[in-house]
């Protein structure tokens, strides 16, 4: 009985292996359009809270609920469940004014009173340029916790 090799393994061309996948889901044109729009309003938007108030670097967070406890101590009305947008983002407003004031304030403070505040908007356009400014106040925590990584990490050898 003649025994035949053991075939070896051809990996299949590109082509074919192209045609079973599955395809990439990309944004058409025009979003992708959009997209570069709004990214460049929120780096436009970082551009400006650099110029006003320099580089941050505030603690990420206190332990607990003190943010949204100091939001609720700011409130004037005695029922939370009728308090109204507005009045949210004034208390949350005044309680970021008064942890800055302690020198206490920390991105959890900062980033609450800008959402509190598009919450409150009520115009498309008012609301948008307030999205805008979260966004722009979420990326520069970001880059504030990746300066700290960085700074921390050990050097190479």
């Amino acid at each position: 009985m003649k025994r035949h090799p053991k075939p070896t393994y051809c990996p299949p061309p590109a082509a074919v292996l192209a045609a079973h996948q599955e395809p990439t889901p990309t944004l058409a044109h025009d979003e992708q359009h959009d997209m570069h729009l709004v990214l460049n309003e929120i780096a436009d938007e970082r551009e400006r809270q650099n110029a006003k108030w320099g580089q941050q670097n505030h603690p990420d967070r206190r332990f607990g609920d003190r943010p949204l406890l100091a939001i609720a101590n700011c409130l004037r009305s005695g029922d939370p469940a009728t308090v109204s947008s507005a009045a949210l983002a004034g208390a949350a407003k005044r309680a970021t004014n008064e942890e800055a004031r302690r020198g206490s304030i920390t991105w959890q403070d900062i980033l609450l009173e800008e959402v509190f505040e598009a919450f409150a908007e009520l115009d498309d356009e008012a609301l948008r340029t307030e999205l805008v400014q979260v966004a722009a106040v979420a990326t520069q925590w970001v880059e504030a916790i990746d300066r700290r990584n960085h700074n921390t990490e050990e050097p190479s050898r």
